[in-house]
């Protein structure tokens, strides 16, 4: 079974090594540049912004970030 909720301080390791593992490769050929965890924890961390873990069956498979400003939502990350 498929569910959301928010993100914890505790699930912040599972998310940064699953965006490292999804993006360090193609941030690296597109823009030449290493991987930083920073900003990654900048949007999870973020109260301003909505971020919900995707957990399937009690295991986290997954996460998204939205920033909503007055008229539009931005999508800012999102990891499967």
């Amino acid at each position: 079974m498929i569910s959301f909720r928010p993100v914890l301080r505790a699930d912040l390791p599972v998310l940064l090594r699953m965006s490292k593992e999804n993006m360090s490769s193609i941030i690296q050929s597109s823009w030449g540049m290493e991987w930083q965890d920073e900003p990654v924890l900048e949007w999870l961390t973020d109260r301003s912004m909505m971020s919900e873990v995707v957990e399937w069956n009690g295991e986290v498979v997954g996460y998204y970030c939205l920033e909503i400003t007055d008229r539009y939502i931005f999508i800012t990350s999102i990891q499967v």
